[in-house]
């Protein structure tokens, strides 16, 4: 009877070791996926003297940077992949900053204006991206910088003529690359549309830079 006393009690203290021990979860993620994806700071690349190919580089680099600084959790093992979407190219054309006169300004002998394009205000460019896996899309928006009147350094930009008054603007011309960052359940596993948009960013490559003088009376 003492023995069997003996087993029970050992049984009982060894079922109470074993619930104790806490349970690290490494499998499923059970995080909800309704949460907003976060956005990711974006690239600029000035792209007037590089290739298609320099230009991709940097871009694949920058993504794999990003992905390398995300944060990870201590109880669930995250996994992602990138999906980068068509590019998309748009124009802006706007008056640059540094002009505080409202009517423009007039070169009664000639001249005209010179030009920095670091800087300055930015215009706004927004559109929507398709997701994958037939999700619906997300709207992008992305800063534009339109540089500025400078007072004797830069661009030069000659007016036209002496009698009206201009302004100095800008057309420029970028090439934007949306990338959407997915939490995946396992190392490269494909992007499924049960698998969370967890990150967005976006690349900017700078086409063209056409600075002029706008007629404004």
């Amino acid at each position: 009877m003492k023995n069997l006393k003996k087993i029970i009690t050992a049984f009982l203290i060894l079922t109470l070791v074993l619930t104790s021990v806490p349970t690290v979860a490494y499998a499923a993620d059970s995080r909800p996926t309704t949460e907003k994806p976060i956005e990711l700071a974006p690239l600029y690349i000035d792209g007037r003297n590089k290739t298609p190919d320099e230009i991709n580089q940097e871009i694949q680099a920058y993504i794999d940077s990003q992905i390398n600084n995300l944060p990870t959790s201590s109880r669930v093992r995250d996994y992602y992949k990138t999906l980068v979407y068509p590019s998309v190219e748009r124009t802006v054309d706007e008056i640059v900053g540094n002009q505080p006169s409202k009517y423009g300004y007039r070169f009664p002998t000639g001249g005209g204006f010179f030009y920095c394009e670091d800087g300055g205000p930015e215009a706004t460019i927004s559109f929507s991206v398709s997701l994958a896996s037939g999700k619906l899309p997300i709207g992008v928006s992305v800063g534009v910088s339109l540089g500025y009147k400078a007072d004797t350094l830069g661009m030069f930009v000659r007016v036209p003529d002496k009698e009206h008054y201009y302004k100095l603007a800008v057309r420029k011309k970028v090439e934007i690359h949306p990338v959407g960052v997915y939490r995946v359940p396992y190392n490269n596993a494909p992007v499924t549309a049960n698998c969370h948009l967890a990150y967005t960013m976006k690349s900017v490559v700078v086409l063209n830079v056409d600075p002029y003088a706008r007629r404004i009376s």
